[in-house]
């Protein structure tokens, strides 16, 4: 490409190929084909290999093996790959069908539909339920969550009070299975009683719990400054020898578990069930959330360094609420 001179030392170009190096760097900004099909005609002009690799910045490897592809398949040798596959496999009628019957009966996200099936994956379900409609196309920023759960259940419940449209739900959840131990829907605004009513039973059934823990709502907590701030809820729970604990103000992820419950309950109960029957219908959602409904959790993992590692799992709350282990 150059021609040295020993008296001076020094690199002389030939005009050609300044030219030739531009012609090859503007044949590389614009197709990866031109560039090969001006490769392979220098190499048949007498332009050696290396020559030709070093003007394009590339291996003489690529050379060879672009000038064998050129001899055998000719041109169509450089023509552009499309990315997508040949082919794609379809899914079975059958399979969409029970994917949108899954949908339409129990609201299930794609992962919970993927496990219940076991013979597709979760992406493909993804693409069903997207082409069909039922779900919106979309990118969620990922938020990073602080997670904790208590090592044995009755060893911490929460507890909180939501609308849900125009009805009012108190549920009780066990922090470590996710059990609702105590759930009921009213058409007023719970007051301590009903609150009270509702964990007595809870208790009856399940046990007491060594620990309750609830935000700072008028039924649970009052806020006075004399000294005196001791809520009926809080004498009640010292009688029991409960240990209630107050979460953080405007913290509600402290709770989360249970506010998460009341959004899967409104999402996949009140929104489908007529009013005049919730009432009726909860003990049977209940049942089914409890004992058949597919949940997602985490399981701590101790390995030999003594660190933890967390993966996900699927869990079913009665299991680990009378067994306590999953």
């Amino acid at each position: 490409m150059y021609h040295a001179s020993r008296s001076k030392g020094k690199r002389e170009y030939k005009g050609s190929d300044r030219k030739r190096y531009i012609r090859a760097k503007s044949l590389r900004a614009k197709s990866w084909k031109n560039v090969k099909l001006w490769a392979v005609k220098q190499y048949e002009n007498g332009m050696a290999v290396k020559r030709i690799a070093d003007i394009l910045g590339v291996s003489k490897t690529s050379i060879y093996n672009w000038i064998k592809l050129y001899k055998t398949q000719g041109k169509d040798a450089f023509n552009p790959k499309p990315k997508r596959p040949h082919s794609s496999k379809k899914l079975p009628k059958e399979i969409v069908e029970k994917i949108l019957e899954l949908r339409e009966s129990t609201h299930y996200g794609c992962e919970k539909i993927a496990i219940t099936l076991r013979d597709v994956s979760h992406m493909s379900v993804y693409r069903v339920l997207l082409s069909f409609n039922r779900i919106k196309k979309g990118k969620k920023k990922r938020r990073i969550w602080h997670y904790f759960e208590r090592e044995h259940p009755n060893s911490l419940w929460q507890m909180d009070i939501k609308q849900i449209g125009d009805r009012w739900s108190i549920s009780i959840l066990d922090d470590h299975s996710r059990h609702i131990v105590g759930c009921e829907i009213y058409d007023h605004v719970p007051t301590t009683d009903d609150v009270l009513d509702l964990v007595e039973k809870a208790i009856e059934e399940y046990g007491v719990p060594i620990q309750i823990l609830t935000d700072h709502g008028t039924q649970f907590y009052v806020n006075r400054n004399d000294g005196l701030g001791v809520s009926t809820f809080d004498l009640w729970c010292f009688e029991k020898g409960i240990h209630h604990i107050l979460a953080g103000v405007r913290k509600p992820t402290t709770i989360g578990k249970v506010e998460r419950w009341h959004r899967t309950m409104g999402d996949e109960f009140l929104k489908y069930t007529d009013h005049s029957r919730i009432k009726g219908k909860l003990k049977e959602f209940l049942d089914w959330y409890n004992n058949r409904r597919i949940h997602f959790g985490f399981l701590e993992i101790k390995r030999e360094d003594s660190s933890t590692k967390r993966k996900r799992i699927t869990f079913i709350p009665a299991e680990r609420f009378f067994v306590g282990v999953i």
